[in-house]
């Protein structure tokens, strides 16, 4: 017996007991923590329709920011010298409406600075359609943020805790579409070139408008990612949702 062999040995003297240790393997124990991981952070047909949703919706906000960037070099910004949130999506139809707008736009500072002997109605449709094109786009991102939103939300799609993320992002939408007409508006104020400076949108507020359009599109792709590719217990703190 292994007292025997270990009191022959001289190993454990004689009327000591042995005490018996046994040894288990934790193999299946290790095998099972993967699994109970993937279990807990497994994307869901739920989470990955949310994830791309959100995907789609950052890939809108980047071609909203490029055709920005082409409105901003073909100094088409102030073209628009209304803002119509909900009537603005359709452009001119008629050749009468397309000169109302027209003369608008000559009402402007930046058309005085303008040679108007050179610039004729066809100019004006060109600058036109980048400056209605990128109103429409935001439109258009709106409604591509909100609507699914209010349909993921009512069948439970979206965790309690991404609700307040997803909801700060609609307010900021809202308040990008605002900023925009602000920037807009500081460029179509004769008072702010009376000293025959060449007409511009005030800077600040350009900035503050491509800043928010940026906050925008991280913070959408930032949380699209989250669904579709949740981080380790270990590692995500509070930007994953459970």
């Amino acid at each position: 017996s292994l007292r025997g062999s270990l009191r022959v040995a001289g190993v454990v003297p004689r009327g000591l007991p042995v005490v018996r240790v046994r040894v288990f393997s934790s193999s299946s124990a290790l095998l099972a923590a993967p699994i109970e991981a993937e279990k807990e952070f497994e994307v869901t047909p739920k989470r990955r329709a949310v994830g791309l949703w959100l995907l789609s919706v950052s890939g809108l906000i980047f071609l909203i920011v490029t055709v920005g960037g082409i409105t901003r070099l073909t100094e088409s910004g102030l073209s628009i010298t209304e803002w119509k949130p909900v009537v603005g999506m359709l452009p001119p139809m008629t050749e009468e409406e397309w000169q109302k707008e027209f003369e608008l736009y000559k009402a402007s500072p930046e058309f005085r600075q303008r040679d108007s002997s050179k610039f004729t109605l066809s100019d004006f449709k060109q600058i036109f359609f980048w400056e209605w094109f990128h109103r429409v786009l935001g439109r258009v991102c709106g409604a591509a943020l909100v609507l699914p939103y209010l349909y993921f939300a009512r069948k439970k799609y979206i965790p309690q805790r991404a609700h307040p993320r997803l909801l700060g992002l609609v307010v900021l939408l809202g308040l990008q579409g605002c900023i925009g007409w602000i920037m807009v508006a500081s460029g179509l104020k004769h008072e702010n070139f009376k000293d025959g400076s060449r007409v511009r949108v005030s800077h600040y507020r350009l900035t503050l408008h491509l800043g928010a359009a940026f906050a925008l599109y991280t913070g959408t792709l930032w949380t699209a990612l989250n669904f579709l590719h949740p981080v380790p217990a270990a590692a995500r703190g509070s930007v994953a949702f459970d």
